[in-house]
């Protein structure tokens, strides 16, 4: 990230690198102006979040796609195994929620999916689209696939 002096003149991303090119703008940009209270306002319904979603119920056939960061990450970071399984147990629950739904393990991904994999991304979702309009074979029912 930018200097202090570089964040003053809203130049935070510096010199980016053409290799990565938006994807680092992108990243650089997102922590220069960070959204305290956005953040601060998803921490406090944060539980109330969780009990509407948890009696949600089913979504019956309608497709869902879950992107689920590499928990490998998680552990050689040295999270603790039972926030891991707490997680593992929440993106399981997510594929429950249809007949019709994908779960997408990128590996090589953090928890911002999007920022580390956009090229996993892209494709599953293409792939994903493709697949409801019924141009491709539908999936198999709560289907879980790594994506390399």
């Amino acid at each position: 990230m930018g200097s202090p002096s570089t964040r003053l003149i809203n130049r935070c991303s510096g010199e980016i690198d053409r290799v990565k090119g938006i994807n680092q703008r992108v990243f650089y940009e997102d922590r220069c102006h960070e959204p305290f209270q956005a953040i601060e306002a998803e921490m406090e319904a944060f539980d109330l979040s969780g009990q509407e979603t948890a009696n949600m119920g089913s979504f019956g056939d309608t497709p869902i796609l879950v992107l689920s960061h590499d928990m490998t990450i998680d552990r050689s970071d040295g999270l603790p195994q039972s926030l891991i399984d707490e997680s593992e147990a929440n993106q399981d629950a997510l594929l429950r929620l249809s007949t019709r739904s994908r779960r997408v393990i990128v590996k090589h991904s953090g928890h911002f999916v999007h920022i580390d994999r956009p090229d996993v991304v892209e494709r599953e979702v293409v792939d994903f689209i493709e697949r409801i309009r019924g141009n491709k074979p539908d999936l198999q029912p709560r289907q879980t696939v790594v994506a390399e």
